[in-house]
């Protein structure tokens, strides 16, 4: 998070006599994505990385592993989850990072239409998840 936060754009308005910053994404949705890239990767793949790219317009968040058993990229938007690593999601409940499976992509999809930004992308490439979020 401190890495991204410190690599964005933070454009500032003067609303009154007060000055009003606002984040090019919004920190909700760069932690929910953070935590699921997390949990929901692929353990088992020896060798693999998650990976987060910033470019100009978007950030892409890479993490090893195919969807798993039934769930695809449509049941996901409603809210469909399946736990890959389930003491990992416990650890992370426990924690307070994961409230409820299922909930992130459809939060994460609704707060970027709320702010008029474009819709995420959420595809599989080769072994890899990858979710976009554009600014």
């Amino acid at each position: 998070m401190v890495v991204l936060k410190n690599n964005m754009k933070t454009p500032s308005v003067i609303n009154g006599l007060t000055r009003e910053e606002k984040s090019e994404y919004p920190t909700l949705v760069l932690r929910e994505a953070i935590v699921n890239t997390l949990v929901h990767r692929n353990y088992s793949i020896s060798g693999s990385k998650i990976r987060i790219f910033m470019f100009e317009d978007r950030i892409e968040f890479y993490s090893p592993g195919r969807l798993p058993n039934t769930v695809t990229i449509h049941k996901m938007k409603i809210g469909v989850s399946y736990a890959r690593n389930p003491f990992l999601v416990k650890y992370m409940e426990n924690l307070r990072y994961i409230d409820q499976l299922g909930r992130g992509i459809p939060m994460i999809l609704k707060t970027m239409k709320e702010i008029g930004a474009k819709e995420p992308l959420l595809k599989e490439s080769g072994e890899e998840f990858v979710l976009t979020i554009y600014n």
